[in-house]
């Protein structure tokens, strides 16, 4: 073979790409894994002229959708048996997340429900004088960023490549518009809390759901309008039943 595609369900980042050959533990020499001509979702690796042996392929990949890291690997012959092929098991595999990348999520998702809930009891049940304790409002809002900071580091962290590596590509951005997003939800925060109102209330209801919406956006419904709705819906529901 001249190449080697990988096709993919969603578009995978070309930037944090990665993928390997080698032959009983020799690496071969290839260039960069590039986009197919006409198709987001498949992957070509050009390779030299290859001896007789079997070969491992490794990849690991990031979804533009979701930013979840996928990895895997299989084999391949030249000149040899099927069975010298099957002999060889590849132990590549995607890597799981870790306890510090869930807890992140927890931060994340926790902070921005009880700030969503916060601003709608205020709004719709109790009126705004109930938000007497603004603190509650602070801890929330901290625990939300921190939680984006944690699962952006993690992210690194899985990918083994720099920080500003991994904001400059497809996948980095959506980590950069959640931490806007919820940067802009602490402002509604520290309006709401130093001066509680009903507009201020809005004001944070209104910050706090599209911050929700940019995660959605940027999570596993990120490939379905209607998929992005009910989750968004969804986290929404969590603040308010809290």
């Amino acid at each position: 073979p001249d190449e080697i595609r990988l096709t993919f369900t969603e578009p995978p980042d070309v930037s944090l790409t990665t993928i390997g050959i080698d032959a009983g533990g020799i690496p071969v020499a290839t260039g960069p894994p590039e986009r197919a001509p006409g198709t987001e979702r498949e992957l070509r690796l050009h390779l030299p002229e290859l001896d007789d042996g079997v070969y491992t392929v490794t990849w690991r990949t990031v979804s533009e959708t979701d930013g979840h890291v996928t990895a895997g690997a299989f084999t391949f012959g030249v000149g040899v048996t099927r069975g010298e092929v099957s002999g060889v098991v590849p132990r590549d595999e995607t890597p799981p997340p870790s306890p510090l990348a869930v807890t992140g999520k927890w931060g994340l998702y926790v902070g921005l429900a009880v700030l969503f809930g916060a601003a709608v009891a205020g709004l719709v049940v109790f009126g705004p004088a109930t938000i007497a304790r603004p603190a509650v409002l602070a801890v929330a809002w901290i625990a939300a960023a921190v939680g984006v900071v944690v699962i952006t580091l993690e992210e690194r962290a899985v990918l083994s490549v720099p920080l500003g590596t991994l904001l400059s590509s497809e996948a980095g951005s959506d980590f950069i518009g959640l931490a806007i997003a919820v940067g802009v939800a602490g402002l509604a925060t520290l309006v709401a809390a130093v001066r509680t109102s009903r507009a201020t209330l809005a004001l944070l209801a209104a910050a706090t759901a599209a911050a929700m919406l940019v995660r959605a956006l940027n999570g596993h419904a990120g490939g379905s309008v209607t998929a992005v709705g009910e989750q968004w819906l969804h986290l929404m529901a969590v603040g308010t039943w809290i």
